[in-house]
């Protein structure tokens, strides 16, 4: 019944945010935009987006090398690529992550099995290294450039937003790399009858803590998550580019991030609000830059689906071991997804 009902709210704020955003653009005019893409620009964009892919799966390949499973390249460009799949086309019945987790702890066992804790702690610290690179880039290129953004309520929500990601941030990392403030949590939710998922995050807690004494790795597993958000950057900046738009490399090295984070919210895989923000932070074209790098977007949704189709994935089996097991990740990265 939760399930249903936060789909419901889901579904119901990007209706909302779409509808409100197609009454306020010219449409005409987005066309016209689109109608006029550079191709040399749009290709440029487009290998930079597939290139945040390849080093987002990098990342992800010296997470699982750091809890001691080595494993094939090609293989996790696959995996990763089931995940960008779900969560384009099914973002509200499965996470592209929990897609992942479940391959990973199931097609690699014939190696050295991964356990579905382990295959977990890597997609999350994963994002918390994404989301350390996140908040890094926003924060700094707020400072740097924030007087930017024109309207001053515009800059003060995006202020406002930043200050509560990274808090949300900083909580998450405390919790997972903290034993006894997850001794905390893990009482509180057994005193509101929830002692199951206590439970699981503690196993995947045990797991992520497991880094801690790999610092050196850790900082290049930082360095590459930099090295991410600033390819994407540079993605819709020469998707920018494409459609006439002047303004300055380190302009959407403060506007992408502000909207990445804004995706986070509540809505069907971030549309809605990702719309919204590209129209408010690039108000000549921004819906137009928003669909070209939705294409971006699908276009590795579309590749991740003729892979899994060809490897004989089947969305049912990973339904009822989602179910089984009581786990859901949110989706919504961007072509490299992962923050």
């Amino acid at each position: 019944m939760n399930r249903t009902l936060g789909t419901i709210v889901r579904v119901s704020i990007t209706a909302a945010l779409l509808g409100i955003i197609l009454l306020e653009v010219d449409l005409p005019e987005v066309w016209k935009h689109l109608k006029q893409t550079n191709p040399g620009w749009y290709a440029l964009g487009l290998t930079a987006a597939f290139a945040s892919v390849g080093v987002n799966v990098y990342r992800w390949q010296v997470l699982l090398s750091m809890l001691g499973h080595k494993r094939p390249y090609r293989q996790l460009v696959r995996l990763y690529l089931y995940g960008v799949f779900f969560n384009l086309v099914l973002p509200t019945s499965i996470g592209g992550d929990a897609v992942r987790a479940y391959y990973t702890s199931r097609e690699t066992a014939r190696d050295q099995p991964i356990g579905l804790a382990d295959a977990v702690a890597s997609i999350f610290a994963q994002r918390l290294t994404g989301f350390a690179a996140l908040v890094t880039f926003a924060i700094l290129f707020f400072f740097l450039g924030g007087t930017a953004i024109g309207d001053r309520r515009v800059r003060a929500l995006a202020a406002v937003v930043i200050a509560g990601f990274s808090a949300t941030f900083i909580l998450v990392a405390a919790v997972s790399f903290s034993q006894r403030m997850m001794n905390r949590l893990t009482a509180w939710l057994a005193w509101i009858k929830l002692a199951s998922v206590g439970n699981k995050l503690g196993r995947v807690a045990d797991a992520v803590r497991r880094y801690r004494g790999q610092r050196r790795l850790f900082v290049r597993v930082f360095t590459v998550a930099f090295v991410f958000q600033a390819t994407v950057c540079l993605s819709v900046f020469c998707l920018g580019r494409s459609l006439g738009l002047t303004d300055p490399v380190w302009y959407y090295f403060l506007s992408v991030p502000l909207i990445t984070i804004v995706m986070m919210g509540p809505s069907l895989g971030g549309h809605g609000l990702r719309e919204g923000g590209y129209v408010v932070l690039f108000p000549t074209a921004g819906l137009s830059l928003s669909l070209l790098f939705l294409s971006c977007t699908a276009l590795a949704g579309l590749i991740g689906g003729v892979v899994f189709a060809r490897g004989g994935g089947r969305k049912s089996e990973i339904q009822s071991w989602a179910k089984e097991h009581e786990y859901e990740f949110n989706g919504g990265e961007d072509p490299g997804d992962d923050k």
